[in-house]
């Protein structure tokens, strides 16, 4: 990862947070990794633990 990291700390919204997490997504994709399935995420900290599941959808004009 590289040091020009967004500001986490800015998502406040809902919207904020389907912004963040598709440039994630899209970013990581263009990149190479292959974002489908489920993926953990268990911070270090007494946080909760959450599962995401990514699901590629079909195109809207297929």
């Amino acid at each position: 990862m590289s040091e020009d990291q967004p500001d986490w700390s800015a998502v406040t919204s809902a919207s904020e947070f389907n912004d963040a997490l598709t440039a994630l997504l899209r970013t990581a994709a263009a990149n190479g990794v292959d974002v489908c399935g489920a993926w953990e995420c268990r911070p270090l900290d007494d946080a909760s633990d959450w599962e995401a599941m990514i699901v590629e959808l079909a195109d809207e004009d297929e």
